[in-house]
């Protein structure tokens, strides 16, 4: 049994997350965890003392990034990484075009500040775009102000380097459907890192709610593969 943390996407809580950590739960000490309303360091500090320093990361979005940056900061004491949905750089940069464009992302900054229900009504449709089974919806909206800093570590966020050096087993998973992620980025992230694996599946931004039970299958076989299931006996 491997312990395992999970850090959700952007702006929706750990809820949309619940039903995977519920079956990965079944076969791993499984922890879910929610994002700090903090700057980036402060929030990466936090997540640093909450989550135990043997467990695999787990993230979605930009709970995805989080997990590399802390991967890469505990070395060798983390047994493996996983994202899902997660780009190395969200924004796109001059030498990382797979990703969505700086000015596409600065009006959806500014729109959130002025109008944040339409921005988040916005932004579901997005993860969901082109799926009819994946359904997003909120209990409650989020606040605005837990959630806009966010944005900024969305935007200042570049894991290229990271993911080249990391010795740890890695996973990345990305939709052939993500209106947020484009599919260009699997190849990219492939060639980062050649030891990595990288696998598309069908679906959008919330291919994560759309089959849970067959997502945690694909990842407790990534988990309990020998070279890294040897890492948590």
């Amino acid at each position: 049994m491997a312990r395992l943390a999970i850090l959700p996407g952007w702006a929706l809580g750990p809820e949309p997350l619940q039903p995977l950590a519920q079956r990965l739960a079944g076969q791993h000490d499984v922890s879910l965890h929610a994002l700090p309303a903090a700057t980036l360091q402060q929030a990466l500090e936090q997540l640093e003392r909450q989550i135990p320093p043997d467990s695999w990361l787990l993230g979605w979005s930009l709970g995805g990034m989080l997990a590399t940056v802390l991967a890469a900061r505990r070395g060798a004491a983390c047994p493996g990484l996983i994202t899902l949905g997660s780009n190395a750089s969200f924004v796109a940069r001059d030498d990382w075009p797979q990703a969505m464009p700086q000015a596409v992302f600065r009006r959806f900054q500014q729109q959130a500040q002025s109008d944040w229900s339409t921005t988040l009504q916005g932004f579901l449709r997005l993860c969901t775009h082109g799926d009819a089974d994946a359904v997003l919806a909120l209990t409650e909206e989020p606040q605005a102000t837990e959630h806009l800093p966010g944005l900024d570590w969305l935007a200042r966020l570049d894991n290229r380097a990271v993911l080249r050096s990391l010795a740890c087993p890695q996973l990345h998973v990305l939709a052939t459907g993500d209106a947020l992620v484009p599919g260009a980025a699997a190849d990219a992230i492939r060639n980062l890192q050649p030891d990595a694996q990288v696998r598309r599946v069908s679906g959008s931004h919330a291919f994560v709610l759309t089959d849970p039970a067959a997502l945690a299958g694909m990842l407790n076989a990534f988990i309990e593969q020998p070279d890294n299931s040897a890492r948590h006996d």
